[in-house]
């Protein structure tokens, strides 16, 4: 009986797995008309999810339409919204290498570094998508430097450089504080050759000046503090480099 009851309930249940099957939607080729306007719908909802994956089945359905660029540029977008970054950064990148005389390339460019900006973490982790968005920001205003998205993606990068030289700063210390000189050296000459125009640059001076102190090389400390003098308004870390020189 046991033999008998099992053999049902798998009868049952493949029964059950055959209805479900037949439950679902079936594939149905529509117009770009009618896809778009299904997406333009979920989005006005702000049901970025459902929009981003309509306006994805025009490209897939229609691949080769005049539509499809912008397609999947809103999917792009209503992904962003979604804050799903990972997703319209890989829609954008197709995007930008299939259709690069498209009309709005340059928004694409802009929404991609953009995506890659909201994902930037705090000084202290890593800042590889902070570089990724620096360098998209920096392709944006030479590539297209009469777009209406040039004037902030300059802005957008003098923040990156404040953010990568202060995580450059952050290593630097933290090695300065394992007694590693001259790897706290490496950091804070990085910030000195790269990221002047920072806010991060008085400080970088004077953290050059204790490791050089720190190993005994007096004459380079001398050296970097005239360099901060000539290189840097008056400040806090100007006064502080004045009193460890006396020392």
């Amino acid at each position: 009986m046991k033999a008998k009851n099992f053999r049902i309930f798998c009868l049952m249940l493949a029964l059950a797995f055959s209805v479900a099957c037949n439950k679902e939607k079936p594939y149905e080729e529509k117009s770009v008309y009618a896809i778009y306007t299904e997406g333009l719908e979920a989005f006005k909802k702000k049901d970025f999810y459902d929009a981003a994956k309509a306006f994805q089945e025009i490209e897939r359905q229609h691949p080769y339409s005049d539509w499809a660029p912008k397609a999947q540029l809103m999917s792009a977008f209503c992904y962003y919204m979604d804050r799903k970054y990972d997703d319209s950064i890989r829609i954008l990148n197709a995007l930008i290498s299939y259709y690069p005389n498209y009309r709005y390339i340059d928004y694409a460019q802009y929404l991609l570094a953009t995506s890659y900006l909201q994902q930037v973490p705090t000084a202290d982790r890593d800042v590889a998508d902070a570089i990724r968005a620096r360098d998209s920001f920096i392709e944006l205003s030479k590539r297209y430097p009469n777009s209406t998205y040039a004037q902030q993606a300059i802005k957008n990068v003098e923040l990156l450089d404040s953010i990568l030289a202060a995580h450059d700063m952050h290593i630097g210390r933290y090695y300065q504080s394992r007694n590693n000189a001259m790897a706290a050296l490496e950091r804070f000459r990085v910030v000195i050759n790269s990221f002047a125009h920072t806010d991060q640059i008085s400080e970088a001076y004077f953290r050059v000046m204790e490791c050089y102190l720190c190993l005994g090389i007096i004459e380079e400390a001398h050296r970097y503090y005239e360099e901060m003098t000539r290189n840097t308004t008056e400040s806090i870390w100007t006064a502080k480099a004045r009193k460890l020189l006396r020392k």
